[in-house]
């Protein structure tokens, strides 16, 4: 048997057709989706990207214990198929995942890291001219010097780019179909254990033609907003802008369902649907807006772990069973770590807090978890019920900055009370009902707090 794990990074559930989305194209998802394991309710847990990748490759809640650091426990995940002689591999071009010290590929016999997105300054020559007004905005923020050059960059990096092949998740994906070419040149078809982690549908969000006006044309003077300053849209976007920043994410959506739609096409022409753990999620969504659409903020500039951030897709596919499947159990990183090693029929690790969902999809259970919690350590909390949404911040601290030993932003007011949300009617988290309701408000705090003090780190 194989697992192979896809992870496309701030890829919203809300823009796939199978959670409900009826405006951006995902054929190839959807479908894969259709033959899969839908889990409608899995959440992140702590967020952002480095402290979800240390939840994945341990099976642990790591909330209450750490914060954007190396991959420095005593176990993980891919340690645990290599001792057991599975053949590893890890493509990406996550390039946090790569930076000095983080140590995030250990355990995998083979690290393909495609360079260049992002900040990541490996790529490009410092005399490449770029078009920074037509892919940049300016503001009078805190960072505007760091996200500027960063964006300078970026676009030197991507100069040579001249169709969709050249995006980084095309990348990941020939190099990925590389790797299996070369495994199957050796008579290797199972026994592996691949982690493929696309950077898209990230920021910046240039999707090349014809992905860049597939849902709204560009700016006036062909301005694409590729990048803008993550930080509160009032004062700095227009509605127009605004609106131009979601679809151009929404072409990049399509633009990484395009690339693993041949990934997907080609596991399953060379017969790896037959013997492989198929799952495909994402680390967080994103917030780009108003309303549902971002709570008044572009990019994860705040520490807020509303719906539109902290809900993610997964898709799961065993090759024998939970076909066309849809399950409303509540989901979390370290639940897909037992999962993994439960089908490769491995130990779980010690320490771990996680449960395989081998159950659900075979339908021999209904759950294994009846809540799920996600937030920024040492700043936000939530807990989710099938009928409640509870947001705690913590005391005395401007929750409209993310601590800089967390991830880093730019500070703006001050401290927010706890906030309660009905899930049946206001999903989104947008009407705040703690006050009409304290002693439900109470009640969940009580129960969140319990959750997080019986928690065990190892």
């Amino acid at each position: 048997m194989n697992a192979f794990v896809i992870l496309a990074d701030s890829f919203r559930a809300d823009h796939l057709g199978c959670y409900g989305n009826e405006w951006i194209r995902a054929p190839n998802l959807d479908a894969f989706a259709a033959d899969a394991t839908v889990f409608e309710n899995a959440y992140s847990e702590n967020l952002p990207t480095l402290p979800n990748r240390q939840s994945l490759f341990t099976g642990r809640f790591g909330l209450p214990f750490r914060t954007w650091q190396a991959l420095d426990m005593r176990y993980v995940l891919a340690e645990a198929m290599w001792d057991q002689g599975l053949r590893t591999c890890l493509i990406t071009d996550t390039y946090h995942m790569h930076k000095p010290g983080m140590l995030y590929s250990r355990g995998f016999e083979e690290v393909h890291f495609i360079r260049g997105q992002e900040y990541d300054p490996m790529l490009g020559p410092t005399d490449t001219p770029v078009e920074l007004e037509r892919y940049y905005k300016d503001a009078d923020d805190a960072r505007r010097d760091f996200h500027r050059d960063g964006t300078i960059t970026y676009l030197r990096n991507r100069a040579h780019w001249k169709s969709d092949e050249d995006h980084f998740v095309a990348q990941c994906v020939r190099e990925t179909l590389a790797w299996l070419g070369r495994m199957e040149a050796k008579g290797i078809r199972d026994g592996m254990f691949l982690w493929l982690d696309s950077f898209d549908p990230h920021e910046p969000w240039d999707p090349m033609p014809p992905f860049d006006t597939l849902y709204g044309p560009l700016l006036p003077g062909g301005r694409q907003l590729a990048n803008p300053i993550p930080r509160p849209v009032e004062g700095y976007l227009t509605e127009d802008e605004c609106l131009h920043i979601q679809q151009q994410y929404a072409g990049l959506c399509t633009v990484v369902d395009k690339w693993l739609g041949v990934l997907l096409d080609a596991l399953r022409e060379r017969g790896y649907f037959e013997n492989t753990l198929l799952i495909f999620t994402s680390d967080h969504g994103e917030p780009l807006g108003h309303g549902k659409m971002g709570h008044g903020i572009m990019r994860k500039c705040r520490p807020w772990p509303y719906e539109e951030l902290a809900r993610i897709p997964l898709l799961i596919r065993h090759p024998e069973f939970g076909h066309g499947k849809r399950v409303v159990a509540f989901a979390q990183p370290p639940d897909l770590t037992a999962t993994i090693l439960d089908f490769l029929r491995i130990d779980q690790m010690p320490g771990t807090h996680g449960s395989s969902l081998l159950p659900i999809v075979a339908g021999e259970a209904d759950s294994i978890r009846d809540f799920a919690v996600t937030g920024f350590h040492d700043a936000s909390w939530s807990l989710r019920t099938a009928d409640h949404t509870l947001i705690l911040w913590r005391p005395g601290l401007d929750v409209s900055q993310i601590p800089l030993h967390s991830v880093g932003a730019a500070p703006t007011s001050g401290p927010r009370a706890p906030e309660l949300y009905f899930r049946q009617w206001d999903r989104y988290e947008l009407h705040n009902v703690a006050a009409d309701y304290p002693d439900d408000a109470t009640r969940l705090a009580v129960q969140l707090q319990t959750f997080l003090d019986n928690l065990v780190w190892e």
